[in-house]
C-alpha cells in the first residue's frame, strides 16, 4: 500500500468545523499554491534564503513560520503586521 501525500511530504492539515483549512504544518517547504501571493512575495523579498514551512489562520490573522524559525503575522488581506514571538 502506498503512502498518503501527507506522509510522503510530512504535511499535516487541520480543518475548522466549517471544513476550511486553518493550519498547514510541514517539515519541508509548503507548496506555493497554498500560500497567498502577497505573503509569498513578502517572504521572497524580505527572507530570500528562507521558505515557508507552516501557515495558520488564527483569530483573524495569518501566521507563517519560516524554516529559520522566524514567525510572521499577516492580516486577512495578507498585509504584513509584525514578527511573532
Amino acid at each position: 500500500m502506498g503512502q498518503s501525500a501527507a506522509n510522503a511530504f510530512r504535511q499535516k492539515l487541520e480543518f475548522s468545523k466549517a471544513k476550511e483549512i486553518i493550519d498547514i504544518d510541514s517539515t519541508t517547504e509548503l507548496p506555493a499554491s497554498v500560500i497567498p501571493v502577497k505573503i509569498r512575495n513578502y517572504v521572497q523579498a524580505n527572507y530570500p534564503n528562507s521558505v515557508i514551512t507552516d501557515w495558520e489562520l488564527e483569530n483573524g490573522e495569518q501566521h507563517v513560520e519560516l524554516n529559520n524559525d522566524v514567525d510572521l503575522v499577516f492580516d486577512l488581506n495578507s498585509d504584513f503586521l509584525r514578527l511573532d514571538d
